[in-house]
């Protein structure tokens, strides 16, 4: 049986040693493996990282551009309403003209025109004596609100303030803007 026994034992140390190699093999196989999943794990990772890094710096910027635009809309929100305020202003001065500074006025829009001499003449309201000398007729029924109004025939000049100033306003405001905000429209 010794020959028996020496069979079974060097086959129990072949198995041993295939086991061994087996052990040796598959420690290196899960050593690759565990290796390459860790490696993908860093990668996605680091993909993750870098796409939550641009979408941060995507929205930072989208805030920052968002605030800037609101900023910028509020100071021409700003700007807008002191030019409303500038306009209102006006207004406000033209109508309050001293008699003096009205009756110039009037004087010199009517030398600007080309009047035949039949024209009436629609003062504002409280100013008709101012024009009782006048060449042209005085209106005594009618007066406007402010400035006034040369009545020709059914056809009627309107020189109201308000008028004026709103038709002028958009050639105004560009050298307005300048004045008020240093240039900076």
């Amino acid at each position: 049986m010794s020959n028996l026994e020496n069979i079974t034992q060097k086959i129990l140390e072949d198995a041993k040693k295939q086991v061994a190699e087996i052990k040796v093999n598959t420690g290196a196989e899960i050593e690759k493996i565990i290796k390459a999943r860790v490696d993908e794990a860093i990668r996605t990772k680091d993909r993750i990282l870098e796409r939550a890094k641009q979408e941060a710096v995507a929205a930072k910027d989208k805030i920052v551009s968002t605030a800037s635009l609101k900023s910028r809309d509020q100071q021409l929100s700003a700007k807008q309403r002191v030019m409303d305020k500038v306009f209102e202003l006006s207004k406000e001065k033209l109508m309050n003209l001293s008699d003096d500074e009205y009756k110039k006025f009037v004087d010199d829009r009517l030398k600007l025109s080309e009047l035949s001499g039949d024209e009436i003449i629609i003062p504002q309201k409280g100013r008709e004596s101012l024009f009782k000398d006048s060449k042209l007729k005085v209106s005594d029924s009618e007066t406007v609100e402010s400035g006034f109004a040369i009545q020709a025939g059914k056809t009627i000049i309107n020189h109201n303030f308000n008028d004026l100033v709103d038709f002028n306003r958009l050639d105004l405001e560009g050298e307005i803007a300048k004045i008020l905000f240093d240039g900076k429209e």
